[in-house]
C-alpha cells in the first residue's frame, strides 16, 4: 500500500510541475539568459569550385573557453545571404557534405551555438556564407588531417594545379597509403586526394580485415563499404585492443552482422583501448549484432577512449553490459552520437548508448528504439548504470523495460549529473523505476524531462 501510495503522489508531482520542468528545459535551448560566451568561428567555411553533381566539404572551426557545448545547424539558401536560409535535416556537426547543383551556384552557411556549462543559457554565431560554383572543367578536394586524424582544411585545386601542404598546416604531411612526406602534390586524376599524416585510406572490406594486423594505425575511409556478404569478427580484443585512430570521413559501414552469442567485446571493434573513432556511419545487417557480454555497435568496450559522430542503426542482442554505441565505457567519452536501435539483453547493465558508464562523459546524443533486459538491472534510455559520470544534451525515444533501476536516462545513478536530458517514452519495471532515474545516489539531476513516467510492472 505505502509503494502504490508513493507512486501515486510521485505520479501526482511530476504532473503537476511537468509543465513547469519543460518551459525550464525549453528555456535553457531556445530563449537563454545571455550569460553564455559567443563562440568564435577561427576557421570559415570556404567557397568552392565544383563539378556538375558532384560531392564536396564545408567544415567551420569554432572554440569556447566557457566551458559551453557546441552544437552546429547548417543552412542552404537560394542568395549570397545569411538571411532567409533553410535549415538542413540532420546536418549537426562541424563538417558539412552535399552533391554541387547541375549548373550556377549553390550558398551554404552555419549557425554555431554555446550552450555554456551550467546550461542557464546560449549564444551563437553565424559563419559567412561559403558559394559553391559549378565549372565545366576538372576540379578535386585535397584534405588535410593532423595526427588525430581531425580534418584540417579541404582545399579545391583544378586538374593539374599544384600545392604545397605546408601552405595549410606547419607540420610534416604524409600521403595516404604512404610512408613519404609531402613536399608538393600536383593533383590530377592519378593522385591520391589526401594528404594526411601516416594515414592508411581503406576503400574495402580487405582493408577494413587488415586494421587486424596493425591496431596502433590511423586510417581513413575512403568510400562506403559492404559488410553483408559474411560475418565479421570485431577489430581488436582485451589481449589485443585497438589503440589507433579512425576516421570515418562520415562515409558509410552497411550491412555489419556479428553472430557470436557466446562470444565478449563484439562490435565493429571489440575492445578499445586509448584510441578513437569519429565520424562513421554504421548501419547493422537484417540479423544485426549478437554477442554474449559487453556488446555494442562501435565497440563491446572502450577505455581512455572517444568515440565522436558516429551513427548506428540495427538490433543489438546480449547478456550483460550491452548499449547501442558501446557496450561499456571506463574514463571515455562519447559525443555527438545517435542510434537507432533496438537493445535486447537477458542480464544487467543495458542502455541506448552504453550499457556501463565509469569516470567518462556522454554529450549530445540521440537515441531511438526500445531497450529491453524482462530480468535485467541497470537498464537506462541512455545508460544504464553511471558512476562518477557526466551526461548532457540527451534525448531519448523509446520504451525502456527492466526488473530493477530502470531509468528513462540512466538506470542507476552515483555520484554523477544528469544535466538537460529528455525521455519521449516510458520506463518499465519492478522495483527504482523513473522516468530520469531509476535510482539516484547522491547524483545531481538539472533540467531533464520525461514525457512519459516510470511505472512499475
Amino acid at each position: 500500500m505505502a509503494v502504490v501510495l508513493m507512486t501515486k503522489i510521485k505520479t501526482l508531482s511530476l504532473l503537476k510541475f511537468k509543465v513547469l520542468f519543460l518551459s525550464l528545459f525549453l528555456g535553457f535551448f531556445l530563449i537563454g539568459c545571455g550569460g553564455a560566451q559567443v563562440p568564435e568561428i577561427t576557421a570559415q567555411p570556404k567557397s568552392k569550385l565544383a563539378t556538375a553533381n558532384s560531392e564536396f566539404t564545408l567544415q567551420v572551426t569554432a572554440q569556447v573557453t566557457d566551458g559551453g557545448v557546441l552544437t552546429y545547424q547548417w543552412y542552404s539558401n537560394t542568395k549570397n545571404s545569411t538571411e532567409g536560409g533553410t535549415a538542413i535535416e540532420g546536418e549537426n556537426s562541424d563538417v558539412f557534405k552535399s552533391i554541387a547543383p547541375s549548373d550556377g551556384f549553390a550558398y551554404y552557411y552555419v549557425v554555431v551555438t554555446n550552450i555554456n556549462a551550467d546550461l542557464t543559457s546560449y549564444a551563437n554565431v553565424t559563419s559567412d556564407v561559403a558559394v559553391i560554383t559549378v565549372v565545366d572543367y576538372a576540379v578535386h578536394e585535397v584534405s588535410f588531417y593532423d595526427e588525430d586524424l581531425k580534418l584540417l582544411s579541404v582545399e579545391t585545386v583544378s586538374d593539374g594545379e599544384t600545392i604545397s601542404p605546408t601552405d595549410f598546416y606547419s607540420k610534416p604531411l604524409y600521403q595516404v597509403n604512404s610512408a613519404e612526406a609531402v613536399e608538393e602534390l600536383r593533383v590530377d586524376s592519378d593522385t591520391a586526394l589526401f594528404a594526411v599524416a601516416n594515414v592508411v585510406g581503406i576503400s574495402n572490406r580487405a582493408g577494413l580485415e587488415a586494421i587486424k594486423s596493425n591496431l596502433d594505425g590511423r586510417y581513413v575511409l575512403e568510400a562506403d563499404i559492404d559488410l553483408s556478404d559474411a560475418d565479421w569478427t570485431p577489430i581488436g580484443n582485451k589481449a589485443n585492443p585497438f589503440t589507433g585512430r579512425f576516421s570515418g570521413k562520415a562515409h558509410k559501414i552497411k550491412g555489419l552482422t556479428i553472430n557470436s552469442p557466446s562470444t565478449d567485446y563484439v562490435g565493429l571493434f571489440g575492445y578499445v583501448r586509448g584510441g578513437n573513432v569519429l565520424a562513421l556511419r554504421l548501419t547493422l545487417g537484417n540479423n544485426g549484432i549478437k554477442g554474449d557480454n559487453y556488446v555494442g555497435g562501435i565497440a563491446g568496450y572502450a577505455v581512455r577512449s572517444t568515440i565522436t559522430a558516429v551513427t548506428v542503426n540495427g538490433d543489438i542482442k546480449g547478456s550483460s553490459y550491452i548499449g547501442g554505441i558501446a557496450g561499456a565505457v571506463n574514463v571515455g567519452t562519447i559525443t555527438a552520437t545517435s542510434s537507432a536501435t533496438n537493445v535486447e539483453a537477458t542480464g544487467n547493465y543495458v542502455g541506448g548508448v552504453t550499457g556501463d558508464i565509469t569516470l567518462g562523459t556522454i554529450t549530445a546524443t540521440y537515441t531511438r528504439g526500445d531497450i529491453t533486459s524482462l530480468n535485467g538491472k541497470y537498464v537506462g534510455g541512455v545508460a544504464g548504470y553511471s558512476e562518477f559520470s557526466t551526461i548532457t544534451a540527451t534525448f531519448g525515444y523509446g520504451k525502456v523495460t527492466g526488473d530493477k533501476y530502470v531509468g528513462g536516462v540512466v538506470g542507476y545513478l552515483r555520484f554523477g549529473t544528469v544535466v538537460a536530458s529528455f525521455l519521449h517514452g516510458r520506463a518499465y519495471g519492478n522495483d527504482n523505476v523513473d522516468g530520469i532515474t531509476g535510482r539516484n545516489f547522491l547524483g545531481i539531476v538539472l533540467a531533464s524531462l520525461a514525457d512519459g513516467l516510470g511505472r512499475l510492472v
